[in-house]
C-alpha cells in the first residue's frame, strides 16, 4: 500500500508513468549500495550470497553506516532538482525570455512573440522600425551537441540577417573548458548569417573548447539561416557539407585508441618501467594533448540521463574502456589510464628517489577515507539542487590539463601535487569523487580471480583485502609479490 502511494502519489506526477518505472528501478539499485558496505558475517540470511562473492562483501569505507545518509541526502536532491527542472525546462519547449534578456541580445526595442514557423521574437526598435528577430536556439539546433551534451543560445538577427548578438543560456560542458565562451560568442556580432558560418574560416575555435566551438558554430549557422528564411524572407546561402564535427579520424583520436589499447599488455603483463611509461603517456595523451578526460561533470551529465553523442567519439571511446575495463578488473582507469592520478604518482615516484616518502597513520588514513564520499553527496547535491554546476567543477583535473586555472584553484592544485610528492596518491586516495563512484566496480570485478597474486603487506594505498573498494589497481602489489604469494 504504501509503495502503490508513494508511486501513484510522488513518481507519476513527477517522473511520468515510464519515468517512474525507471526511477523506482534506479532507487532500488541505490538502495542496494549498502551491501557493498556491510561485513560479510552480519548477513546471517544471505549466507548463499556471502559464499559465492567472499570478500566482495567486506567493507567499503571507514563508516559503513553513513552509506545510508548518503543516500538518503542524494535521492533527496535529486527529487528537488526533479521538481525544479520541471520549471525550468519548459523554456527549450516554448521560450519565454524577459524583455531585458532579449534586449541584451538584440538591443532595445519592442518585442512581440510569435510562434510560426517557430517560436521567436519580432523586434521593432524605439523609432518604430523593423529592427529583426530574436529566438532560442534549441527548436532550431537541439540536435547538435558540444562535448558533453547540447548548447541552448539565445540570439538576435538584424532586418539584414546580422548577428546582432548571442548568449549561452544552459550547456552541459566542463565550466572550465567553456571559460570565456561569453566574450567568445562576441566574435559572431557582425557576421552574415545568410552565409556559411565556419570554425576556422569565418570564426576561430573557443582555446581548449574545438568541439564546443565546433557545435556552437554550427548553432548559430543553421539558426541565423532558419530565421533570414522563415522569418525575414531572405535567401540564405547553403552550407557546404562537412560542417559536422566527425572527429573518429582525427590524429587525437587515433592517438587516444593507441594508448587505451596498449593498456592491456602493460596491465596484464608489464613490469614497472613499462607502468611508468605508461603513467607519463597518460599524462601526456588523454591529458594534455586529447584532453579527453572523465570528471564528476559527466558523472552529474549521467545521472541526469545526458550521454555526449557522436559529435564526441574521443569521450565514448573513453567511456567505453572505463566500462568494460571496470567490469573485469575494477577501478583499473583512476590506476592506470585517468592523466591526473598519472600525474600525482608520478610525483610520488620523484619524492620518493629525493627521500619524501611519507605514510599517514592507518588510523588517521582509515577516517578520511569517507572525505571523498562527502564530497560526492555534497557536489552532486548541491548540483541538482540548485542547478549551478560549479559545484561539480572544483576538480584539478579539470583545470590542470587546460593550463589555466584561478586563483583559489591554483591553490588547491599546488597543494594536491605538493601532497602527491609525499602521499601516495593524495587527491585520489582521500578527495576524487569521481573514484568514489569507479572505486564501487571493484566489488564486481569478474577477472580479477585470473589476476596474479597480490601482496598488500605493504601496499601505499593502505588496501588490505582484494576487493576493497578504495583500491585503484596500480599493481604495484603485484609486481613485488614473489612467485606463490598470497593473493589476500
Amino acid at each position: 500500500m504504501a509503495g502503490a502511494l508513494v508511486t501513484g502519489g510522488l513518481l507519476v506526477p513527477l517522473f511520468g508513468i515510464e519515468g517512474a518505472g525507471r526511477a523506482a528501478g534506479a532507487a532500488l539499485a541505490v538502495l542496494c549500495l549498502p551491501l557493498l558496505q556491510v561485513e560479510a558475517r552480519r548477513l546471517d540470511r544471505l549466507r548463499a550470497w556471502s559464499d559465492l562473492l567472499g570478500t566482495r562483501l567486506s567493507p567499503a569505507g571507514p563508516y559503513p553506516g553513513a552509506t545510508w545518509a548518503l543516500v538518503g541526502l542524494l535521492l533527496a536532491a535529486g527529487a528537488m532538482h526533479r521538481l525544479v527542472s520541471r520549471g525550468e525546462g519548459k523554456i527549450f519547449a516554448a521560450p519565454a525570455y524577459s524583455e531585458t534578456l532579449l534586449a541584451s541580445v538584440g538591443g532595445p526595442g519592442r518585442y512581440e512573440f510569435l510562434e510560426k514557423p517557430f517560436p521567436h521574437y519580432v523586434r521593432t526598435t524605439d523609432a518604430g522600425k523593423p529592427g529583426g528577430a530574436a529566438f532560442g536556439s534549441m527548436p532550431l539546433a537541439g540536435d547538435i551537441e558540444g562535448y558533453g551534451g547540447p548548447l541552448h543560445l539565445l540570439m538576435a538577427v538584424s532586418e539584414a540577417g546580422r548577428i546582432l548578438g548571442l548568449r549561452l543560456m544552459e550547456s552541459r560542458e566542463t565550466p572550465a573548458y567553456i571559460e570565456g565562451i561569453e566574450g567568445w560568442l562576441g566574435r559572431f556580432r557582425g557576421l552574415d548569417g545568410t552565409r556559411p558560418i565556419r570554425i576556422g574560416r569565418e570564426i576561430d575555435a573557443l582555446t581548449g573548447a574545438t568541439v564546443t566551438s565546433e557545435a556552437a558554430a554550427r548553432i548559430v549557422d543553421r539558426s541565423a539561416k532558419a530565421a533570414a528564411d522563415g522569418v525575414l524572407g531572405l535567401k540564405s546561402e547553403r552550407t557546404p557539407p562537412g560542417g559536422a564535427v566527425r572527429r573518429a579520424g582525427s590524429p587525437r583520436f587515433w592517438a587516444l585508441a593507441l594508448f587505451l589499447a596498449a593498456f592491456f599488455p602493460v596491465f596484464l603483463r608489464g613490469g614497472r618501467r613499462a607502468r611508468l611509461a605508461y603513467l607519463a603517456g597518460a599524462a601526456a595523451i588523454p591529458g594534455f594533448y586529447a584532453n579527453t578526460l572523465f570528471t564528476l561533470v559527466d558523472i552529474h551529465n549521467l545521472s541526469e540521463g545526458h550521454l555526449p553523442g557522436l559529435e564526441n567519439p574521443g569521450w565514448l571511446l573513453v567511456a567505453a574502456f572505463i566500462a568494460v575495463t571496470s567490469l573485469l578488473w575494477g577501478a583499473v582507469f583512476c590506476g592506470s589510464v585517468c592523466p591526473f592520478g598519472a600525474l600525482q604518482e608520478l610525483l610520488w615516484e620523484a619524492g620518493r628517489s629525493l627521500g619524501l616518502r611519507s605514510e599517514p597513520s592507518p588510523g588517521l588514513a582509515g577516517r578520511a577515507g569517507i572525505l571523498r564520499l562527502l564530497l560526492l553527496a555534497a557536489a552532486l547535491g548541491l548540483a541538482w539542487a540548485t542547478g549551478r554546476r560549479g559545484w561539480i567543477s572544483f576538480e584539478p583535473m579539470q583545470h590542470i590539463f587546460l593550463l589555466k586555472t584561478g586563483t583559489l584553484t591554483g591553490i588547491l592544485i599546488a597543494a594536491v601535487l605538493a601532497g602527491s610528492a609525499a602521499y601516495f596518491r593524495f587527491w585520489c586516495r582521500f578527495l576524487c569523487p569521481t573514484g568514489a563512484v569507479l572505486a564501487l566496480a571493484n566489488k564486481l570485478a569478474l577477472a580479477r580471480g585470473a589476476a596474479r597474486r597480490r601482496d598488500l603487506s605493504r601496499c601505499a594505498y593502505g588496501v588490505r583485502s582484494e576487493f576493497d573498494a578504495t583500491c585503484i589497481q596500480c599493481q604495484h602489489c603485484i609486481q613485488r609479490a614473489p612467485p606463490g604469494a598470497s593473493g589476500t
